[in-house]
Parts: structure tokens; sequence; C-alpha cells
């Protein structure tokens, strides 16, 4: 497009990243490159868009364009929609780039990318229709690549089998050498702990990050391996006494619930405990020892397999309906089981020989609630394990 067709024309700029890790870094260097090019190119500036963590490759997870059609209706406030490139503005194939320019060139939005070579005219709409075919087959391949190393690392024993650990359990980081070096433990509030590797000491904390307005994490390095080992506090208790009061004592998970609340004991987000978050402790396989990777998939492009990433198949009406992939239960035939030891310090002392279901439960006192106010009367305390 030549200079003197966007002369004085006023623009809304596009900036998008895929990830909100991103977004400190990304967002702010596509800002610059909008503004140097407004400059050059005479353009005023209108607003700015920002998408923080919304991926090109998912078309439902795109309501931007349609605000921003909507705006332009009702206010006719701008002329242009500058974006960096094509892969700023979608990255879910030729189809869904042309439908999305189509659309805004229908009230009059006309689509600038500030780092292609398009050239103008009928020639112009065929090179972005290649763009937009590249920009699809790079996140294809990145899709591969992740997918490929995530599967490779769990396969090898570096990596667990959940990316997050339940309840209970921290992650242990050891060295190349065998030689563990720290533990990384999830707090209810979100933050993260680093400890000693005999979890007793603080090394460093992982909180807010102000400037990019998320959590910070650590990272864990190649040469690194995590095993899992049994958390810290009073996690691991806890967890007995749920298993205890409902296989030994055949409590309901609701009953349990109201205890642990009652004990003011807090959930695994730092708040009240919930029927499903005592049923999910109950059901998974990971406090029995045994870890089950490739069990679900939301894959876009592609999910793990057993020697290498398979393409991933969806139907185009989800993938326009839906803000994020369906969650999918895979064939118990792809899911991979990986033991992990340390099954011993959640299995009650007991377990050789479990107490009759009549025998005297392990809390002092089982608290009255009152279902209509939700409340309870009474004091509960988890007898030690």
């Amino acid at each position: 497009m030549k200079e003197k067709d966007l002369q004085g024309k006023r623009f809304v700029g596009l900036l998008r990243c895929s990830t909100i890790g991103q977004a400190d870094t990304s967002i702010d260097d596509q800002r610059r490159l909008l503004d140097a090019y407004a400059r050059e190119h005479g353009l005023v500036a209108v607003d700015y868009v920002a998408l923080e963590g919304v991926s090109g490759s998912l078309p439902g997870n795109r309501g931007d364009i349609q605000q921003l059609i909507t705006r332009k209706q009702a206010n006719d406030d701008f002329d242009i929609l500058l974006v960096q490139d094509t892969s700023r503005f979608t990255r879910a194939g030729t189809q869904h780039a042309q439908r999305l320019e189509s659309e805004l060139n229908a009230v009059g939005v006309e689509v600038v990318y500030a780092s292609n070579a398009i050239p103008t005219g009928k020639v112009g709409d065929l090179v972005k229709r290649v763009y937009a075919y590249a920009d699809q087959h790079h996140a294809r391949a990145i899709s591969f690549a992740a997918t490929r190393g995530g599967g490779a690392s769990i396969l090898d024993g570096r990596s667990p089998s959940c990316r997050r650990p339940p309840y209970g359990i921290d992650r242990l980081y050891v060295g190349a050498d065998g030689t563990p070096q720290h533990v990384i433990r999830n707090m209810p509030d979100g933050t993260q702990q680093k400890l000693t590797p005999d979890g007793k000491t603080v090394l460093a904390t992982f909180g807010l990050n102000a400037r990019r307005g998320m959590r910070d994490h650590y990272i864990k390095q190649k040469h690194e391996r995590i095993v899992l080992v049994p958390g810290g506090g009073n996690c691991v208790a806890v967890v007995r006494q749920i298993y205890r009061r409902h296989l030994v004592d055949r409590r309901g998970t609701h009953c349990i619930a109201e205890e642990l609340n009652i004990a003011g004991v807090s959930s695994p987000q730092g708040g009240r405990w919930s029927t499903n978050a005592v049923r999910g402790i109950l059901r998974n396989p990971i406090y029995l020892g045994r870890g089950i990777a490739s069990r679900e998939t939301c894959g876009i492009y592609h999910m793990r397999g057993p020697d290498r990433p398979v393409e991933v198949e969806h139907d185009k009406r989800e993938m326009y309906a839906r803000r994020r992939p369906a969650l999918r239960v895979r064939p118990r035939a792809d899911w991979h089981f990986q033991e992990h030891p340390i099954w011993p310090s959640f299995c009650p002392p007991s377990c050789g020989s479990w107490p009759r279901p009549n025998s005297r439960p392990t809390w002092t006192h089982r608290p009255t609630v009152n279902a209509a106010s939700r409340t309870a009367t009474g004091t509960a305390t988890p007898a030690s394990s």
C-alpha cells in the first residue's frame, strides 16, 4: 500500500500475544513498532486493543474483531485496523483470515500489516492468503515441537505425569548427577516457595509480578529432573484422614468436607473444602504411587503419542464455537503410567489390615450440620496418623 493512501487516516492498533507470560515484552514491542509505522505513514492513533494470553489458532476465542465491528458501526471513529503482521491477526488458517478481513471491510475498516510487504490489488489478496497459510503452518510446527519435547520428558522420567502436583505433593528437582537441588512447593494463595531439599528452609518465594499482573513461577532447567515427594505441613496427614474417613469410617465426601472446614483446615486453593475437592483426592491415583499421563487432551493441533506427536482432529463447528478446545478423555490404550515412590507416606499405618467399619472414628467429634444454615456445631480435630 502506498504512503499517500494512509496519510491522515485514523487507526486502532491490535496487539496480541498467545501467552500471558509474553505480555510484558511482546505487547510493548508490538506497540512501539506500530507507533513507528504510524509516524512514518502519517496515521492518527485512536486506540489500542491488547489481547494478552489469546491464542490465534482457535477461531472461537476471537471475539475482539466483532467488538471492533460493533464499535465502527456505532461510533465510526477509525478507518484502519493496524496489526504488526498477519500472524498477530490470526493463525487459524486462510479461511479464518479471509472471513475476518471481509467482515471488517464490509463496515469500512481496512486491515494494514506493518511488517508484511503486501502489494495492492488482487495480487495483495493472494499474498495475504499465502501469509495466512504460512502462519498456521508455523503454529503447527510449534505445537509439534512442544508436544514432542513434553512427551519425551515424561517418557524419559525427567518430568512427572502431572503438570501441577496435587494437594500434599511437592516437586523435588534433581541435578544431572542425581543430587537433590531444591523443592518447589505450590502454596494455596497461588505463590510458589523454593525450599532446601529437606523442605525445611525457604530459599525464595515466587509471588506476583507487578509489571505483568501475573504470578511468577520457577522454570525447570534442562539438566533437572523432577521427582514427586510428600508435601510439608499438615497436608499429608489431611490426605490420610480423608482416605481413612471414607474407606474405614464410611463417611461421605460431603461429611468429610464439613469436618475439614470445621477443623479450620485450608483447602488446596486456600478456602473452604468442597465435595468436589474431597472427591478429587479420593479418585486421584497419584496417592497410590501411580501417575497417569496422556489420559486427557485439549490440544488444538497435536497430542502426545507413544513415540511421536499425533495430530488432533477437530470439528470446524467446534473450533468456531468454543473459546478453548474441549477436554477429551483418550482411550485407555493411550495412557502412560508412571510410578512414584510416595505411596508409603500417604498409606495409613493400618493399611495392611483395615479396621472394621464400626471401629472408633479417628476424628474426636463428628460435627452436627444444620442443613438449612449450612453451619455446624461442635469441634472436630483430626487425630494424628
